[in-house]
């Protein structure tokens, strides 16, 4: 996973009306890079709707 995936994600989501809480990352043992992460997001407000 790379930092545009996480960024993408994360933008991803608050477009939908998400707000985001935190992010865990999960290591390996003996590794310094994170094996997984996880975004939590809470119920933000309700997404935008585009103008007609």
């Amino acid at each position: 996973m790379g930092e545009e995936t996480l960024e993408r994600a994360l933008n991803e989501r608050v477009r939908e009306g998400w707000a985001f809480e935190s992010v865990h990352f999960v290591m390996r043992e003996g590794s310094h890079r994170p094996a997984l992460a996880y975004l939590f997001f809470v119920r933000g407000r309700p997404p935008a709707r585009a103008a007609t």
